[in-house]
């Protein structure tokens, strides 16, 4: 069995999408040692898709994209279960704890606040390192405002993105 030559590109181009997002910062970096097999993985399904359904000849590119859907729903389960910025993830809690204090902190109209004062808003105490990295979580987001007053970053809740 071989590709059809338009199977061969769409599987070049199933390929390439996993690689530029295994990147770091990427969607699937946090999860490439599973992600970064899910082409060979698709090239499977669709060979058994071929000889579960008695095809013949080249296999054809809707055989190929019924595979990438399998896989492809397998690795959103994964990245749903392992990946970060999950229920589960410590960034997520931690970044829930931040948010609950920059709406405390909005509610009563104090505006922008350094980081040192947000976090001593926090009902949890939270490291130096997993404030930050909670914070970061935010502001990627979109979820804090950021304004600089001299060589001092202020913090606010974001909250026309909370809606």
């Amino acid at each position: 069995m071989e590709f059809s030559p338009a199977a061969a590109r769409h599987f070049d181009d199933i390929y390439n999408h996993i690689q530029v997002n295994l990147a770091r910062g990427r969607i699937l970096h946090d999860v490439a040692a599973h992600a970064g097999k899910s082409a060979e993985q698709i090239a499977r399904v669709a060979g058994m898709i071929y000889v579960l359904e008695s095809h013949t000849g080249q296999l054809q590119v809707e055989t190929l994209e019924r595979a990438r859907l399998i896989v492809y729903w397998h690795m959103d389960q994964f990245l749903a279960q392992f990946g970060k910025n999950q229920p589960g993830d410590q960034r997520v809690i931690d970044s829930g704890v931040i948010m609950v204090a920059l709406r405390q902190i909005g509610m009563r109209n104090l505006g922008f606040m350094a980081r040192n004062e947000v976090k001593k808003w926090c009902a949890k105490p939270l490291s130096n390192v997993r404030f930050d990295q909670a914070l970061q979580m935010l502001i990627d987001q979109q979820q804090v405002w950021l304004q600089k007053r001299g060589r001092t970053v202020l913090i606010a809740g974001n909250f026309y993105a909370w809606r």
